[in-house]
């Protein structure tokens, strides 16, 4: 379970930035989330607010919005793809414009950013 190490992760960080800004406390966070980190959103929260627990951002609110997969080939058409986990790693191995067929860059989908921060 990989989302634990990053919840505690994000929780580092937003508990810092409230503190750096003199914040008594964290009330929410906004995380983005791309398809491609197979981060499970449910598991996430779950472990942010298990590590939260006794901390400045005890009952916290987590807001996480997944991105898609944005990709880019070489003939400039720009693609948004779906992948469901278990499509995962026939989707990166198959990797292709749905267009034209050429190889792609990925634009997004890879991230995991906390974007916002609400505290006082």
């Amino acid at each position: 379970m990989h989302e634990f190490s990053i919840a505690v992760n994000i929780l580092e960080n937003a508990i810092k930035e409230a503190k750096k800004h003199k914040a008594n406390r964290v009330k929410e966070i906004f995380l983005e989330i791309g398809q491609l980190t197979l981060i499970n959103p449910e598991q996430l929260e779950f472990a942010i607010k298990s590590i939260a627990e006794g901390t400045i951002a005890e009952n916290l609110r987590v807001n996480i919005e997944i991105s898609p997969i944005r990709v880019k080939c070489g003939n400039e058409h720009v693609n948004e793809l779906q992948c469901d986990g278990k499509d995962y790693y026939f989707l990166l191995s198959h990797l292709r414009c749905p267009e034209c067929g050429e190889a792609v860059k990925i634009l997004s989908g890879r991230e995991c950013i906390l974007k916002r921060i609400i505290a006082d």
